[in-house]
């Protein structure tokens, strides 16, 4: 394979340096002009300077830019390439540099070239995070794990994966996604794909164990009244049951029937078994709790807000089966153009996705890649733990640690191009052989830039060791600016990158603003200590409505005993009024009476 022409410069700048090889003699072996050469190992010309205008950027400046995106990335606040654009475009204005871009921003060309310069970046697919989710730390993940283990250790479940189970819902909607389409080249607008069903959603819930062994699924279909006209099931996966809420999602009731009429069923012999579940609001419920406590049956809550790492069914499960759910809804709608998926077929389409989901390999997988078993804490990496965990300060910095080390490099590279291959041949050698040159003051200033260079590289190399692979070693020979470039230029451009290189970080989420005990139950949700404080719960919440109740019925004594006084007063009034009015009529027919005597 042909070397570029940069790799061919960096060899041969280290033959001449490293080798004692003469400049026109490296300049024959690989192929360069011998001016060409001297340019770069004096310092004037960068070792990978190519024809064209002056890069925008340094590579040095690129570099950091590239690391900071990978480092926002890693937080949770990963930018686009507008954004990306833009920051570029305001480090440009601040730094005061005059380019060919419009506004001082680059364009899409840029940004293409920029992606080849720095393979260790590239535009990926964002996947959408809560804020909840990201606050979730390290340690938090580790206690979890630990308590995990201890619990499975004392219930004699460290061996036993067929004993492991996992449950969790997720929704389906009737109407699947778009997708990608082969269609006509020299049209502007995307092409549509007809979509078949409607915007209904159907909840389902899958159970499976670390074996690999599954239950036929429950379904939960939105609606008052079980239909009477069809069978939802008619068609589907064997055994399958469902049940019908008024919006199609899990509640209380649904679940313990699920747990009473459906698991518990078809749960094999081999006692005890733990359930994982998540700490969702349905799932806790005293009844439910001592259900299973008859039944042999722990039910272990999951972390909270970290079910996308721990839970088997979020982590290896769930996203092969909406892929494989929309491919069949498109295949559908393929074949029947003219009919939509509804609560009557729903459970047939949604078959063949079943069984090309619910293997043993994917299942076992799943729990495998959750860290739950075989239990494995380490598969909770740091790079999905990173979110808002660390604080923006000029540590985490990419240009913090990197001026010093570049201004050594720059500094160690102009002292070696002054001076003379057998002197440079001379100091190495003194340096294998670990004595100095008494008297040199030359030898003595090499000797300090040439260990803080090569122990500052060292240390980038043990840091970056992704992006070295893909790298040739720079160590001693990258000149990152010309010899015209001042210190104060690149202090200057350094204190810009510092001001636009940052990171957002999330701020610890403060107490609740109502405290919830469901929130505080222990791990074992299902345990004697966690049904003692859902019984005093429930007492408590007894006990309040009978205060309440107690309240509003005296609240309407006083109402009825303040109605009855009113209606008394009514009366007396009126009786009042009428015995009035009866001595008014006596009087007028005594007056007409007395007139009539007097005529």
């Amino acid at each position: 394979m042909a070397l570029q022409r940069s790799e061919k410069f960096l060899n041969a700048m280290k033959d001449v340096r490293e080798g004692g090889m003469s400049t026109r003699k490296a300049a024959q072996k690989w192929e360069l002009k011998k001016s060409t050469l001297h340019d770069r190992l004096n310092g004037s010309v960068n070792f990978d300077r190519r024809k064209g205008p002056s890069p925008v950027l340094t590579k040095a400046e690129e570099n950091k830019f590239a690391d900071w995106l990978i480092e926002l990335a890693n937080r949770g606040f990963g930018l686009s390439k507008d954004g990306f654009l833009k920051a570029v475009k305001k480090f440009l204005d601040k730094d005061g540099r005059t380019t060919p871009f419009k506004d001082n921003k680059p364009g899409n060309k840029w940004f293409g070239s920029f992606i080849k310069r720095n393979p260790k970046v590239k535009l990926r697919k964002a996947r959408p995070l809560e804020k909840k989710r990201a606050r979730i730390s390290k340690d938090a993940v580790d206690t979890w794990f630990t308590d995990f283990e201890a619990f499975l250790i004392e219930k004699g479940l460290a061996n036993c994966p067929a004993q492991i189970w996992n449950c969790d819902e997720t929704g389906f909607d009737l109407q699947g996604r778009a997708g990608t389409v082969i269609g006509p080249s020299n049209r502007k607008h995307a092409p549509y794909r007809v979509l078949s069903g409607s915007r209904e959603h159907i909840t389902m819930l899958p159970c499976f164990n670390a074996c690999g062994q599954w239950m036929p699924p429950y379904f939960i279909f939105p609606g008052k009244r079980v239909p009477v006209t069809f069978n939802p099931l008619e068609g589907g996966v064997e055994g399958s049951i469902f049940s019908m809420t008024e919006t199609g999602y899990m509640d209380t009731q649904t679940f313990y029937m699920w747990f009473a009429n459906h698991f518990i069923p078809n749960l094999p012999p081999a006692r005890p078994v733990v359930l994982l579940i998540d700490s969702h609001d349905s799932h806790l419920d005293l009844e439910t709790f001592q259900l299973a406590q008859k039944n042999g049956i722990c039910l272990y809550a999951l972390l909270k807000n970290a079910t996308h790492l721990v839970q088997p069914a979020d982590v290896g499960l769930f996203g092969p089966m909406k892929k494989s759910w929309y491919k069949s809804v498109r295949e559908f709608s393929q074949r029947n153009p003219n009919s939509d998926i509804n609560k009557r077929n729903f459970c047939s389409v949604f078959k063949g996705t079943w069984e090309d989901v619910m293997s043993p390999s994917v299942l076992v997988s799943a729990f495998r890649k959750s860290g739950i078993y075989p239990l494995n804490r380490n598969q909770a990496s740091g790079e999905v733990l990173v979110p808002s965990t660390k604080p923006s300060n000029e540590e985490d910095s990419p240009e913090t640690g990197c001026t010093q080390t570049t201004a050594t490099v720059q500094a160690f590279d102009a002292l070696e191009a002054a001076l003379s291959t057998p002197a440079r041949k001379k100091y190495r050698r003194r340096m294998e052989e670990n004595y100095d040159l008494d008297g040199s003051p030359t030898f003595m200033a090499w000797k300090k830039l040439y260990t803080y260079s090569s122990s500052s590289s060292q240390q980038t190399k043990s840091t970056n060791s992704a992006n070295e692979a893909s790298e040739p070693d720079l160590r001693g020979y990258m000149v990152f600016q010309t010899r015209e470039t001042t210190s104060n230029q690149l202090n200057s451009s350094g204190e810009v990158l510092k001001e636009i290189l940052t990171y957002p970080t999330l701020e610890p989420k403060g107490p609740p603003k109502r405290k919830n005990l469901k929130r505080t139950l222990p791990n074992f949700v299902s345990g004697p200590e966690a049904m003692q404080l859902l019984l005093d719960e429930k007492l408590k919440k007894a006990r309040q409505l009978a205060e309440k109740q107690k309240k509003m019925r005296d609240k309407e004594a006083k109402k009825e005993e303040k109605r009855k006084r009113s209606e008394e007063e009514k009366v007396r009034k009126q009786l009042e009024r009428d015995l009035e009015e009866n001595k008014k009529r006596t009087k007028m027919q005594a007056m007409r009476e007395q007139g009539r005597l007097e005529r």
